[in-house]
């Protein structure tokens, strides 16, 4: 009897612990915010790339933002990496997403006006302290008809997924390499392509074919939607799509160069063998200095010959200079040309005038200029792509061929990458870590996911910003370009 009335006086208190656990749990995952302030005031129209919301934006406020494509992927953003966001839909207050910034959501139609609360943690702390506010739209096609029905297997090089795909499918590919360098192609040439990963369904590139990216293992399989247009057209009409997979560590010789490791590993691994060491791997009676008289090299008496034949045959070094003492007789020795001018062509040279005359008054013939005697259609400089030596995107091949795999770094030539976020102060948003510099020319390459925003006052040389890039400028910040 003790006991069983001590296990009946413990099952109440068994249920209110798991009530308890309970409530917390669900407390947990509906953790979100419902700020009372809007900022700004009125509600913002977004496009297709990255916009900044505001840039005096405090914790404890909330946002309201319109004109989403449908299916576009948008990703909010706060500059303080720790600021925790709510998405709300306007219209009812339902939630969409919440969560550390930055937070990414697929954008259905019927979300309409979006709402972006902005709190320092999951509890909806406030903080009076400006923070900027940013919301990237990717606008790509989501279509919902899969074709082939399956996930096709790729291979290294060309590969063909479909002879029969239509505008408004989306076919599915795994088996990528680490860095391959991916080129997705439709033979309808009006085609747009959008790319996603099959995972989250985050948009990875657009635009029209073809469209090419560097693959990453965390891409993990690839969806490849077809539309005949940037809206999103759909055309029942065969077309072909293709995917090339090409590895370019072939050149650098890394782990994913294209060969067996088998083959691939250094099968010399004495070095010295460069710089005859003692080590480079031949036996010392044939890698011996054979020649212990480094002498002869420069005439000394111990250069290894008879002194016979090592005696300096000449002894008259005014030969060269056409001294009195050159060793030759004097009737033939005399400079039978006085008139040192004939080197410089002044008057004075021995010629005719009308002989010595500057034939080529042109001095520009040297550097190209306008004036250098030719006419413009043949002294043109032939080759206006100067990007074809650094591989650039202007240099005149194509795409395929001409992608730069090893860019160049330089003090004076920068290029914006976006790696980790819009901050133009961070030098790892920039190739090779180096931060642009009073005599930097500024690249902004065209299709990249991040562009930068500048929160204080910067000088450069020149500014080059690629079809569809942009830069943006916080208020009162001045912005100098030096260059021509």
């Amino acid at each position: 009897m003790p006991v069983i009335n001590d296990k009946r006086n413990k099952m109440p208190e068994l249920k209110y612990i798991i009530v308890i656990i309970f409530f917390f749990i669900h407390y947990v995952l509906v953790a979100q915010c419902d700020n009372a302030l809007q900022f700004p005031a009125t509600s913002i129209n977004v496009v297709c790339g990255y916009n900044t919301i505001s840039a005096n934006q405090w914790a404890g406020d909330y946002n309201i933002t319109q004109g989403y494509p449908d299916q576009s992927y948008v990703t909010y953003g706060s500059s303080v990496a720790t600021d925790f966001l709510t998405i709300r839909k306007t219209s009812d207050n339902a939630v969409i997403a919440f969560g550390v910034t930055p937070l990414s959501i697929v954008y259905d139609v019927s979300y309409g006006n979006i709402e972006m609360h902005i709190n320092t943690n999951g509890t909806c702390g406030t903080e009076n302290v400006n923070r900027i506010t940013n919301v990237l739209v990717e606008c790509g096609c989501n279509n919902a008809v899969p074709f082939p029905a399956g996930i096709i297997f790729l291979s290294p090089g060309l590969n063909t997924i479909a002879t029969n795909q239509w505008a408004g499918d989306y076919n599915v590919t795994t088996n990528y390499l680490d860095g391959a360098f991916c080129t997705y192609a439709s033979t309808v040439n009006t085609d747009y392509i959008t790319l996603r990963k099959s995972s989250d369904n985050a948009i990875l590139k657009t635009g029209l074919t073809p469209v090419s990216l560097v693959y990453d293992v965390s891409m993990g399989d690839i969806e490849m939607h077809i539309g005949t247009n940037a809206a999103c057209g759909t055309e029942n009409v065969n077309r072909t799509t293709t995917v090339d997979q090409q590895l370019f560590n072939i050149y650098a010789g890394g782990y994913n160069d294209g060969f067996q490791k088998t083959i691939a590993l250094n099968l010399n691994p004495l070095p010295n063998i460069y710089t005859g060491g003692n080590s480079d791997g031949f036996q010392k009676t044939i890698a011996l200095n054979l020649n212990p008289l480094p002498n002869i090299y420069t005439g000394g008496n111990n250069d290894g010959f008879q002194k016979i034949i090592a005696l300096n045959l000449n002894p008259l070094p005014n030969i060269y200079t056409g001294g009195n003492n050159d060793g030759f007789q004097k009737i033939i020795a005399l400079n039978l040309n006085p008139l040192p001018n004939i080197y410089t062509g002044g008057n004075g040279d021995g010629f005719q005038k009308t002989i010595t005359l500057n034939l080529n008054p042109l001095p520009n013939i040297y550097t190209g200029g306008n004036g250098d005697g030719f006419q413009k259609t043949i002294a043109l400089n032939l080759n206006p792509l100067p990007n074809i030596y650094t591989g650039g995107n202007n240099d005149g091949f194509q795409k395929t061929i001409a992608i730069n795999q090893n860019p160049d770094c330089s003090d004076n030539i920068v290029r914006w990458s976006g790696k980790l976020d819009i901050n133009w102060a961070n030098p790892g948003n920039w190739d090779c870590g180096v931060l642009p510099g009073i005599n930097s020319e500024v690249i902004l390459q065209s299709g990249l996911d991040r562009y930068p925003t500048v929160s204080s006052s910067y000088e450069i040389k020149k500014l080059h910003l690629k079809p569809l890039s942009l830069i943006n400028f916080l208020q009162d910040v001045v912005f100098t370009i030096n260059g021509n």
